[in-house]
């Protein structure tokens, strides 16, 4: 957001409520075709040798708040970036799963991924996010917030975030004891200028403090995390309040925190996820921008609040208690180190907020380190690769002549051989060559078998994770020869986070519990566990698999759990030796 140094009293405000504003709330209801603002990507001309470069404003934010930063970004890295800002300040004041956020980013971010393709270019797009911008991102890649149709898989280059709440902020939920009375004089004040939300609300709840150990409140959304192979760079302010006595330093007490987010939280992107979730694979960095301000400008800043008709006695008096006193520095201190704030961290922490350092909330957005380290981090993303095609390989284990090939051994028939139905000729779905068929009953196994010409003994692949082979006998006719299909499935798939899935072969499955409308494609596991993974989408879809970007992606999960989009990595078919 704007960087303001006016000290004004409706600048102090301002400033204050954008930076207490900006962090975790709930998803509102959802709205079947959420109403976006105007795009403006229809009047921007992009490059095919330029990348997009989009700006997501924070809360309360427009998109001109972003104009500085995009803009300094592409001064400092010509003729690379093609700049355009998202704009959902209809809903700036709700959390980031609302549709009017999520999904109007994500038809957003593909449209000008379109745009730019039929440019001729690779379709890529960057993302650079100030604080709640940063999860509207994430929540955009996920189809259960961006409904219709989310980020698509490939378009997402990476993601650079200033001071995004990942791990929410101290001001969330309730406040903390005795700052609790300083805080709501603060809170309703700013209501009554229908500038914040009322107190009560789920927006003000749900900013609490989070991580694996410490679940958001109930009913509080989590973001998703983005795509495996989307690399974040993450940036986060770091306020030193420097101790001053008549313009004299006598120490320094390190506040780690922008004066709203702590810096472990804009960069704890990797302990974000919801609680028990997987952090994806990809490049992930961070960078803490340190300033100082001195007590003397700080409480500079809060005195210039005391004649305003909005804000109260009570709060300008707890402030300079807290900000005053050298005796209360120690409690600081203490409360920083044991990542507890009370009343005296918060209290400090909201003067810190509105003064006039570089590393504010506010001000980050256009601190020249933290752009150049934005810039860092977009050249090192600008180097990964995109996302490809996976590699396919066509499994050979059946000799033409009959018998296993070369590489590949018969399993022991001591439980004596599998009796398979193959009346009913059907090739194989996995199928890439000739003659590999498809047989009843499920039980068995036998969707990848094949006989030699005049026999009824054959041989049937179960497993594509290993060289070991079947012998099967027909029951009844068996027809040779047939031709595979014209597009198969692969019989299995090697997902970019190491789970190998294999190709469902009929049987009952349960539903999956939040997405009762969808179905299972492949059973998987993850090696080292036991855990049981499933491949799902809908019904109409193509196998399970998602090849509408440059790479393949997936749906993972268990039946009742959120499911996880993974790339695929390798798939692998079935021919002859």
């Amino acid at each position: 957001m704007t960087a303001h140094r006016n000290r004004t009293v409706s600048c102090l405000g301002a400033a204050l409520v954008v930076v207490l504003a900006a962090m975790g709330l709930v998803p509102a209801p959802a709205h079947a075709r959420p109403a976006c603002m105007p795009t403006g990507i229809a009047a921007t001309s992009f490059g095919a040798h330029r990348h997009p470069l989009v700006g997501v404003h924070g809360w309360t934010g427009k998109p001109g708040q972003m104009t500085a930063t995009l803009d300094a970004i592409t001064r400092a890295m010509p003729n690379t970036f093609d700049p355009i800002a998202f704009d959902y300040s209809n809903a700036n004041t709700d959390w980031a799963a609302d549709p009017r956020v999520a999904q109007c980013l994500a038809t957003f971010v593909n449209g000008v991924s379109d745009k730019q393709r039929a440019a001729g270019g690779d379709g890529r797009v960057f993302v650079v996010a100030h604080s709640m911008g940063g999860l509207a991102a994430r929540f955009a890649t996920d189809a259960r917030y961006a409904v219709d149709q989310p980020v698509k898989p490939g378009v997402l280059g990476g993601v650079v975030s200033f001071d995004t709440p990942y791990l929410g902020s101290p001001f969330g939920n309730t406040a903390a004891g005795s700052a609790k009375q300083a805080l709501d004089e603060f809170w309703d004040a700013l209501t009554a200028k229908r500038l914040m939300p009322d107190r009560s609300s789920d927006a003000v709840r749900c900013l609490a403090v989070h991580d694996q150990a410490r679940p958001l409140p109930s009913g509080c959304a989590y973001p998703p995390f983005l795509p495996s192979g989307v690399p974040v760079g993450q940036i986060g302010g770091d306020i030193t309040l420097s101790r001053t006595l008549f313009g004299q330093k006598l120490y320094d007490v390190p506040l780690r925190s922008d004066g709203v987010v702590s810096t472990d939280s804009s960069t704890g992107y990797l302990s974000s996820g919801p609680p028990g979730s997987t952090p994806p694979r990809g490049s992930f960095g961070f960078q803490d921008i340190a300033c100082t301000t001195t007590t003397d400008r700080t409480l500079d800043a809060v005195r210039t609040l005391v004649g305003s008709p909005n804000i109260v006695a009570g709060i300008i008096k707890t402030q300079l208690l807290a900000i005053g006193q050298l005796g209360l520095d120690s409690r600081i201190l203490d409360q920083v180190l044991a990542d507890d704030p009370q009343a005296e961290l918060m209290v400090t922490l909201l003067a810190a907020a509105i003064s006039d350092s570089g590393c504010t909330h506010t001000n980050i957005l256009t601190e020249a380190r933290a752009i150049a380290a934005a810039v860092t981090f977009l050249k090192k993303q600008l180097q990964t690769p995109a996302a490809a095609p996976p590699e396919e390989e066509i499994l050979r284990p059946f000799a033409t002549a009959g018998g296993a090939a070369a590489g590949w051994h018969v399993a022991p028939t001591a439980a004596g051989t599998n009796v398979v139905d193959c009346r009913y000729p059907s090739a194989s779905p996995a199928s890439k060559s000739p003659g590999i068929q498809f047989c009843a009953p499920s039980a068995a196994n036998a969707d990848a078998c094949y006989f030699t010409r005049g026999s009824a003994d054959g041989l049937c692949l179960q497993d594509p994770f290993t060289t070991t082979i079947f012998p099967v006998r027909a029951s009844g006719p068996v027809t040779y020869d047939l031709p595979p299909p014209a597009t198969p499935r692969p019989l299995g798939l090697l997902l970019d986070d190491g789970t190998r899935c294999r190709l469902r072969n009929g049987g009952s499955w349960s539903a999956q519990a939040q997405h009762p409308d969808y179905v299972g494609y492949y059973g998987c596991r993850k090696e080292g566990s036991d855990a049981t993974l499933i491949v799902w989408a809908d019904r109409d879809s193509d196998g399970g698999i998602d090849r509408s970007g440059t790479g393949w992606t997936v749906q993972v999960g268990d039946e009742s759990g959120p499911l996880t989009t993974r790339y695929v990595r390798k798939v692998f078919y079935v021919g002859t030796a």
